[in-house]
């Protein structure tokens, strides 16, 4: 995978809210779109439109160091907990979250050393 385009109704809101959950530096790419770089090198992309459509046929995971934290500043940051924390046998543990605009997203907290 190239890369991820998140889709918001507020860039603005987006953007801070990302920002502010995982660290992520973002730069504007025109009047409706931002590049975020990630920790790993990896970018998002994060634009406007006028509606979202949800859907669950793609779910964006984001490797965290401490799931407790990123969950917490999440809902402090008017995101749903749609699953608080989930269990991957020999993986990690993950929390299902939607956005302040109802997208889904994973973030995950790998097992083991290295993950």
């Amino acid at each position: 995978m190239a890369h991820l385009t998140w889709q918001c109704t507020d860039l603005e809101r987006t953007v801070r809210f990302l920002s502010e959950l995982f660290g992520w530096s973002s730069t504007p790419q025109g009047d409706a779109y931002f590049v975020s770089a990630t920790p790993s090198g990896a970018w998002v992309g994060v634009t406007k439109v006028d509606a979202i459509r949800h859907g669950n046929a793609f779910v964006p995971h984001v490797s965290v160091a401490d799931l407790a934290e990123v969950v917490a500043k999440a809902r402090e940051l008017g995101a749903v907990i749609v699953e608080e924390e989930g269990h991957i046998t020999a993986v990690g543990r993950y929390a299902d979250i939607e956005d302040p605009d109802g997208s889904l997203f994973t973030v995950i907290e790998f097992a083991g050393a290295g993950a």
